[in-house]
């Protein structure tokens, strides 16, 4: 019986598209999760998510972090279909050099910033559109509301 679910589960799991998900930021890796109906992913569970490319800002991590790299890369070597990155990231633009050198997939790269879906698309720090500008208002507010709520919840907790 539980061989069968496995078996009707993985069907119906290779009819999503799988992701191989590279990414320096841990928020990202979680934030998969709202998306883990439409795709299967792939992820470095060993990540270390320092959070920069400025891999000198963490010392005797720096080996650790540079591993991780490595990693990240050749798993986007591994992608059969398309790539799609984000071009604010130098990360991102050396692996799309070395994939229009042929080192890996042979079709072009897609950067998310010219993605056909806006939700898709991440704003660079320097880009300066109105779609960015509403993006960045809408996640300054966001970050406003959830500090007057941790706030308030604070507030509570001392009452008590």
């Amino acid at each position: 019986k539980n061989a069968t679910t496995v078996q009707k589960a993985t069907r119906h799991e290779a009819k999503k598209p799988t992701v191989i998900l590279t990414t320096e930021d841990g928020s990202i890796s979680r934030a998969r999760r709202e998306y883990e109906q439409e795709f299967n992913f792939i992820i470095n569970e060993h990540d270390k998510f320092q959070g920069t490319g400025r891999v000198s800002k963490y010392g005797n991590q720096a080996d650790d972090i540079m591993l991780s790299s490595m990693v990240a890369l050749k798993m986007q070597f591994l992608a059969t279909q398309k790539v799609v990155g984000n071009c604010c990231s130098n990360f991102h633009l050396l692996l799309f050099d070395l994939l229009n050198e042929q080192c890996g997939l042979s079709s072009k790269p897609l950067c998310l910033q010219e993605h056909p879906n806006p939700n898709y698309r991440p704003c660079c720090q320097w880009t300066q559109s109105e779609e960015c500008d509403l993006k960045r208002e809408a996640a300054a507010a966001e970050k406003a509301r959830k500090a007057a709520e941790e706030k308030a919840q604070e507030a509570v907790a001392e009452k008590e």
